[in-house]
C-alpha cells in the first residue's frame, strides 16, 4: 500500500517531468528537429524529465533520491532558462524582448513555451524547496555545474561558426519570425 507522504513527491517529479516532456515534444512535433535541439532551454528540460522522472521512479520504489550534485545542477540550469525567458527575452523593457513573437504563439505551440519556460522552472524550484530531502552541496559541485553551460556555450559557437554568413538563428535565438519572409513564430 502506497502511504500519501510517498506519493505526493512521485506525483509532483512525474508530473514536472510529464510536463518537460510534452513541452520538447511539442516544439519537436511542430518545429525543426536540429533547430529546437540546438536551445539551451530544450537541453535543460530533457535534463529536468530525467532527473526529476528518475527521482519520481526511486520515491516510488522507496529508494534514496538522485545525488544532490545532480539535483542542484538541474535545478540550476532550469532557474536560469525560466529567469533568462522572464527577464530578457519576454521583458518589454529589454532590448531583447520578443514579446511580439510570442504572443503570436497560440495553441499547443503556447503550451509549450509555458511548460518549457515557466512551469518546469517554478515546478523543479518547488520540489527542491518543499519536497527534497536536506543534504549538503559542495562547493565542488558548482564548479561541477558550470561544466554544462560552457558545454553550450562552446556548442553554440561552434554551430554559429559552420554556418553561412546570413544563415537565420546563426547566433541567435529569436524567433524565424522576425526574419523577412516568414509569418508564424517558431519559438521553441
Amino acid at each position: 500500500m502506497t502511504t500519501p507522504s510517498r506519493l505526493v513527491p512521485v506525483v509532483f517529479r512525474g508530473l514536472i517531468a510529464a510536463a518537460a516532456v510534452v513541452g520538447v515534444g511539442i516544439d519537436c512535433a511542430y518545429g525543426s528537429v536540429p533547430v529546437v535541439l540546438s536551445y539551451f532551454t530544450i537541453w535543460t528540460n530533457v535534463l529536468v524529465a530525467v532527473v526529476l522522472g528518475l527521482s519520481a521512479a526511486r520515491a516510488w520504489r522507496r529508494r534514496p533520491d538522485v545525488a544532490p550534485l545532480y539535483r542542484g545542477g538541474v535545478l540550476l540550469f532550469i532557474l536560469i532558462t525560466g529567469l533568462v525567458f522572464h527577464l530578457v527575452l519576454a521583458n518589454p523593457s529589454s532590448p531583447f524582448n520578443v514579446v511580439a513573437d510570442l504572443d503570436r504563439l497560440t495553441g499547443a505551440r503556447a503550451v509549450a513555451n509555458q511548460l518549457l519556460h515557466t512551469a518546469t522552472p517554478a515546478g523543479a524550484l518547488l520540489d527542491f524547496l518543499l519536497l527534497t530531502t536536506p543534504r549538503t552541496l559542495r562547493p565542488r559541485h558548482a564548479a561541477l555545474w558550470l561544466a554544462y553551460p560552457l558545454a553550450y556555450v562552446t556548442f553554440a559557437l561552434l554551430r554559429g561558426a559552420l554556418l553561412a554568413p546570413g544563415t537565420a538563428r546563426r547566433y541567435t535565438c529569436t524567433p524565424s519570425s522576425t526574419q523577412p519572409g516568414t509569418a508564424t513564430p517558431t519559438w521553441p
